[in-house]
């Protein structure tokens, strides 16, 4: 389990990039909107499963970094 690097701010500093990136597009169409509300909800959703694998495998070190590290938003 790393703990170090960018995952001391966030436990997921992937899935918050491509949030970023989706989000910040300089050109949002309609179906530029629906594509990024379908990839944040399936990035939410992957974030969720990730964290019970992590659970699972990891009981009380995970724990531990769950509860002094924010999942996606750093701060």
């Amino acid at each position: 389990m790393v703990t170090n690097g960018l995952y001391r701010y966030v436990r997921h500093p992937l899935y918050s990039a491509g949030l970023v990136f989706i989000w910040l597009l300089p050109v949002l169409t309609w179906n530029l909107l629906a594509l990024n509300l379908g990839l944040t909800i399936y990035i939410l959703i992957g974030a969720h499963i990730e964290e019970q694998k992590m659970l699972a495998e990891f009981v009380d070190a995970y724990t531990e970094y769950r509860n002094r590290t924010p999942m996606l938003v750093p701060g």
